[in-house]
């Protein structure tokens, strides 16, 4: 297999031996195998796939105990302690939990997207803008009503604190566009719109709100 790793402030774009196109994302680390029939193993971040239409052969990727099979389309894939995130751009993927049967698949079509709690009781389907799916390969995070440990999430591949959601905001949720920059501004600007109060304590950021736990 060959293994990609990106750091706080770099992206990278893969040609895979299928010709589909993996645009890898900061602070993530992924693997390649199988060929002309691609595996692609996110242990942790984004990666955002450009996929050929074959119907002889399938791109998979596995994150946090799931698998996603693409049907020639656009998608992303995040995987962050234990959450899955999977959003469609373009044409449909098939979502399916490790060792599953076909009647476990989820199917998402462009303009849709499915996030997998880390407890995997919870899969949330939930309608997105198709174009601005992997507005983060142009330095933005676009959310629409996504669930605060979602953005956490993601904020923590950019910025160099790793970041906790209190019990009492997990609830919330977030709608807008955060800028990247360097990632520093990140839980500022999420501050300044969510009811949070932000608390930084040996090194680690915790998100919460005001006199919750």
């Amino acid at each position: 297999a060959q293994a990609y790793e990106t750091g706080r402030t770099e992206t990278r774009s893969v040609t895979l031996a299928d010709g589909s196109r993996m645009q890898i994302d900061r602070g993530s680390r992924v693997s390649v195998s199988g060929g002309g029939s691609p595996v692609i193993e996110i242990a942790q971040g984004a990666a955002n796939f450009a996929v050929r239409h074959d119907p002889s052969r399938v791109l998979m990727v596995r994150a946090g105990g799931y698998e996603v099979r693409d049907l020639g389309t656009t998608f992303d894939v995040v995987s962050a302690r234990g959450r899955v995130a999977v959003t469609v751009a373009e044409g449909m993927v098939s979502v399916t939990p490790v060792g599953g049967t076909p009647s476990d698949a989820t199917t998402l079509h462009a303009g849709q997207s499915l996030d997998i709690t880390p407890d995997k009781q919870i899969a949330e389907r939930r309608k997105v803008d198709p174009a601005r799916v992997s507005d983060w390969t142009d330095g933005r995070l676009d959310y629409d009503g996504a669930p605060l440990p979602l953005v956490a999430a993601d904020i923590a591949r950019y910025a160099d604190s790793p970041l906790t959601v209190d019990a009492s905001a997990a609830n919330l949720r977030f709608s807008g566009v955060l800028t990247i920059g360097d990632g520093s501004r990140l839980v500022d600007q999420l501050q300044a719109v969510l009811p949070i109060r932000v608390r930084r304590v040996a090194g680690v950021v915790h998100l919460g709100t005001a006199g919750g736990r």
